[in-house]
């Protein structure tokens, strides 16, 4: 697992830049925290010995950790390759288990040891160095690079290949994993105490675990363990929900074109992955961009401009995957920009390196000797009480140099006899080469790390693969030897840098050197063993794995083994014009030139060259993870801050552990049941006939919210006496309410609202009451005119609620008619369409026509306006009949005129207004994907196909949505629950008793069958 911070990113491993600005935070923060001495908290606490800091339920709980962490890496490593720091989820998870395991023991009573800083920081080390092998194992770049799969995706080379087994794999895993331990552990003083390099990772867990066991900090630790487990929860039941959809090749919501299908066939779509949201949340802004921007230059602008030189640049008549071709362009570019950017970097870090060891051994004694693991160093300066306490304790338990060196001679000499066996193309000769040099190597990579925060271990990985894969040639198996090589190199090297890491921070933690060290030993026997389980996993179970465009695509195992063809067979192997394209280097130089306030804006090539070769979704999932940090930041950067890692943790580890089951389903053979697909309108020849909704008839759904409140409101409202309010306000003449302004406004509204209650009318029949809406949206324009008028020095009358209830009136008394004129009910029962779905007397019928209809309106809707006229006063005043629907309206647009109702009806419109604005743009967006019958969202099975066949299902629409928010709820739960009696129990029994009830040859459309009983 990477070590470092959220800053920069490496193809492989997402390491971290110099410019970490999170790093220089903690930083910071450390350093308050050394002025307020961290020791002095904790010096009433005994520091365990060094055996007790090592307890059977921390590699217990380490093991648990182990495998969570290494199904993670290797999900993200056979995806994309980006793998962000976990330490903070390690830290806090393995806080939360020991602390939940000691407090129900100290309730039994049967704690016998405190859970210590110490403790967590060997659990911390332990997991670690175990998922870290998920890594530097190289099972999503050179050892899976050595497999059929990949190699037959190459033009070259392709019988040079070693599928992959678990015998082989996990002996390799053992041979190579434990010399960049034992190549360190002598010059641990030197890094740690003489130099004082910093290792920012290191430092800012250390300063971690030490907040976790502060009483403030524990209250922390167990609101962000809530945060992860909430998240954690919801992205592993997403990822569950998900994988119903995905019984076929190019299923689900992974391939979902969202933004288009032009953008999806060019790698632009957001597949909904809850694992790179969390990933984007991790890493730095930048590296996000700089992936997006990748994604743009490569796949929007690159490919297609290269595919125009289809027969100039590369044959006309080569296959799609041929390295010769566009796909060559795709590999070996992403590789020019990797190795571009690695060589610079590691040329830069190397030199920085050596300038700081220069210039520290300038400044030693006379003897310019080197100090040793057993050597004291003199003070040449006053140092802190956290100083002192730390270097005592640390200086304490002597991991002896001999022991050190004879371990790495013995493991060197087993691993140069064991590796021919495993690879007889690497000779024992250039094994013993590679071990002779790895030890310098292994201390250049930790001190740079220690300096600069970024593991070099992938660039001495391909520096092994060129050297001995041109040494070895092309003729003699160079492929496979480069390639194993390549792992050799990057466990010594990755696993140094790892161990020096731990050593920073035990030694901010008290925690014994020689704890760190056998953490570090067990955690990497036990990723030797774990991670080669959990590919295997993987490879079985998805068949495809490695194949561009499938699930798991493995893009770096594509990439490492054509850098060892490239090794092998030269620049002749390259297609014409690929290097001149890349501008890795001058990227960099540009950066490191234009000084830290511009280069944060400079992206980063190592990211940029990730989506050439796999596309852009996963970018644009990162870039919404991005979006919410940042959209958070903004409104409380304090809780972001102390939730944000959490929180994308969360995402992380429940996506990525559902692939554990999802992986034990595939072994098992269970498939998905269902297939969602998104195609074109053209390609889409095979309709589907559109089964139709029955319609609810409902003769009149306008429901009353008013209730016992409406009416405690009412009295209240009286008491107050609502025309005193408005006894300084004139009454307008019956003329004046009348305006030319109030009916204009009114006949836009009317069509607003006969639209909407049209829509309602011909899907369920379903109506609720838009008086508010209407009273609402009249009071808002008006308003905004007069308001205009007012501010020219144009008004001549103001707005009063006179003329709001006349608007009120003609919206309603219009809209009203499209649910009165029958259109979902009486008047298009007459048509054709409906007659012929009878099974009787389908002869008689009058299909609509707009002058009949209109004609029809004109001469019944105005006889109810003057039949009640004449009983007006009856009613209203003799009677004092309350007509609650109207009581509401009239006690809503008098609040409206009021100062504190015309604010709050301000308010009200804005919400209406936003609210209007996603239910419109959701409306668009869903149109997108209704190319034929039964296509969209609105035929999601969301509940299943069996339960979508008896029409239950969400189906997205907005505008039910918002019914249920004005409907009572016993009107919802009664047309649910007629829906289940009706569908679920009562059409499915009456279809059993077919040729019993009615006879079992009707058509299903016939009255006198089961459609007559609904």
């Amino acid at each position: 697992m990477d070590r470092n911070g959220r800053d920069g990113i490496k193809v492989e491993k997402g390491y971290g830049s110099e410019e970490d600005h999170d790093h220089k935070n903690k930083d910071k923060k450390g350093e308050q925290k050394e002025e307020l001495s961290v020791e002095r908290i904790f010096e009433n606490q005994e520091v365990p010995s060094w055996r007790n800091q090592l307890t059977l339920r921390a590699f217990a709980v380490s093991f648990l950790l182990s495998i969570l962490f290494s199904v993670i890496v290797m999900k993200l490593n056979l995806t994309t390759g980006i793998i962000p720091s976990l330490n903070v989820s390690a830290g806090l998870l393995a806080f939360f288990f020991i602390k939940t395991w000691t407090k129900l023991l100290e309730k039994s009573g049967l704690l016998k040891q405190p859970f210590t800083r110490q403790e967590n920081t060997v659990i911390q080390t332990c997991v670690v160095a175990s998922s870290g092998i998920a890594f530097s194992g190289g099972f999503g770049s050179y050892m899976f690079g050595m497999s059929e799969a990949v190699a037959k995706q190459s033009t070259e080379h392709t019988d040079t290949f070693k599928n992959p087994s678990l015998s082989w794999m996990i002996g390799f895993m053992f041979v190579v994993s434990f010399l960049g331990l034992f190549s360190v552990v002598p010059l641990r003083k030197v890094m740690i105490i003489d130099y004082k390099l910093t290792y920012p990772s290191g430092t800012a867990t250390a300063y971690l675990i030490n907040s976790f066991h502060t009483p403030a900090g524990a209250k922390l630790a167990k609101k962000q363990v809530r945060a992860l487990g909430k998240f954690f929860s919801f992205s592993f039941l997403w990822g569950f929900f998900q994988w119903f959809y995905t019984a076929g090749d190019g299923c689900g919501f992974a391939e979902f074109p969202s933004l288009g299908l032009k953008a999806y066939e060019h790698k632009f779509f957001f597949d909904f992955s809850a694992t790179y949201v969390g990933v984007g949340m991790i890493c730095p802004y930048i590296i996000n961009i700089s992936v997006l921007l990748g994604g743009i230059l490569s796949w929007g602008l690159m490919w297609p401009l290269i595919d125009t030189k289809k027969g100039d640049w590369y044959s006309a008549d080569l296959k799609p995957s041929s390295l010769h071709g566009l796909q060559g362009y795709k590999v070996f570019i992403a590789i020019a920009m990797i190795l571009g950017d690695g060589l610079y970097n590691f040329f830069k870090v190397l030199s920085r390196t050596l300038t700081a060891l220069f210039f520290q051994l300038r400044g030693r004694d006379a003897t310019g000797a080197l100090p040793i693991a057993n050597r004291s160093s003199p003070e040449t300066s006053r140092i802190s009480y956290d100083d002192q306490r730390r270097t005592q304790l640390f200086l304490k338990d002597q991991i002896p140099t001999w022991f050190a060196v004879a371990g790495y001679v013995a493991i060197a000499a087993v691993s140069t006899a064991t590796l021919p066996h495993i690879f007889p193309e690497l000779k024992w000769y250039y094994i013993l080469v590679i071990y002779i040099f790895a030890p310098g190597l292994a201390f250049c990579n930790a001190y740079g790390c220690g300096l600069t925060d970024w593991s070099l271990a992938s660039a001495y990985g391909k520096l092994a693969i060129f050297v001995i894969g041109a040494w070895v040639g092309a003729a003699h198996g160079g492929v496979l030897a480069g390639l194993a090589a390549c792992g050799v190199m990057m466990n010594i090297t990755s696993t140094a840098s790892d161990l020096s890491q731990d050593f920073k921070t035990g030694y901010l933690t008290l925690s014994s050197p020689r704890s760190m060290f056998v953490s570090q030993l067990i955690g990497t026997a036990m990723g030797c063993i774990i991670s080669p389980c959990v590919f295997w996993l993987f490879f079985k179970a998805f068949k495809d794995l490695g194949i561009p465009g499938s699930q798991y695509p493995a893009p770096n195992a594509t990439v490492f083994r054509n850098m060892a063809i490239l090794g092998t067979d030269g620049f002749s192997s390259l297609p014409k014009n690929c290097l001149y394209l890349c501008y890795a280097i001058l990227i960099n130089l540009i950066k490191d030139t234009l000084g830290k306030k511009w280069a944060r804006f400079i992206p980063n090539p190592m990211a940029m060259a990730i989506p050439f070769y796999i596309g852009s979704y996963f970018a644009i999932d990162m870039c919404v993870g991005s979006l919410i940090l940042f959209i958070w930041e903004k409104i409380d950067k304090a809780k972001a801050d102390a939730f944000g890692p959490a929180v994308a943790s969360g995402l992380i580890c429940g996506d990525g552990i559902w692939t554990l089951p999802g992986a034990i389903l595939a072994l098992a053979g269970v498939k998905p049941p269902i297939c969602m697909k998104f195609l074109s309108r053209g390609t889409n020849a095979k309709k589907m006939e559109r089964n139709g909704r029955d319609d609810i008839e409902v003769e009149n759904g306008n429901y009353d919210l008013e209730d016992d409140r409406g009416r405690e409101k009412e009295e209240r409202e009286e008491e107050l006496s609502v025309e005193r309010m408005f006894e300084q306000q004139e009454v307008a003449s019956w003329r004046n309410q009348l305006t030319l302004r109030a009916f204009a406004v009114s006949f836009m509204l009317s069509i607003l609202f006969t639209v909407i209650v049209m829509k309602l009318n011909l899907t369920t029949g379903i109506i609720p009451a838009l008086n508010i809406s209407a009273g609402l949206l009249g009071f808002f324009f008006i308003k905004t005119w007069t308001k205009f008028l007012e501010k020219s020095g144009l008004l001549k009358q103001p707005f009063t609620r006179q003329e709001n209830t006349v608007i009120q009136t003609c919206v309603v008394a219009s809209s009203g008619i499209a649910n009165s004129g029958g259109f979902g009910n009486y008047l298009f029962g007459m048509s054709e369409t409906v007659a012929k779905q009878s099974t009787e007397d389908r002869g008689p019928f009058k299909n609509p026509s707009l002058s009949w209809m209109i004609g029809f309106l004109f001469v019944v809707s105005f006889l109810g306006l003057f039949s009640v006229v004449p009983l007006r006063k009856v009613m209203i005043v003799d009677f004092k009949l309350t007509y609650p629907s109207g009581t509401a309206t009239g006690h809503l647009i008098n609040s409206f005129h009021t100062p504190t109702g015309a604010k709050l009806a301000k308010k009200q419109v804005r919400v209406l207004g936003k609210f209007l604005s996603l239910s419109f743009l959701w409306g668009f967006f869903q149109w997108f994907y209704t190319a034929g019958d039964s296509c969209g969202f609105a035929d999601f099975p969301s509940l299943g196909l069996k339960a979508y066949e008896n029409r239950f299902f969400f189906d997205f629409s907005a505008t039910y949505v918002g019914v249920g928010m004005i409907c009572p709820y016993i009107i919802n739960i009664s047309v649910l629950l007629g829906g289940i009696l009706s569908w679920g129990l009562m059409w499915p029994l009456i279809d059993t008793k077919k040729g019993d009830w009615y006879p079992a040859d009707l058509k299903p459309d016939s009255l006198n069958g089961l459609q007559g009983y609904k």
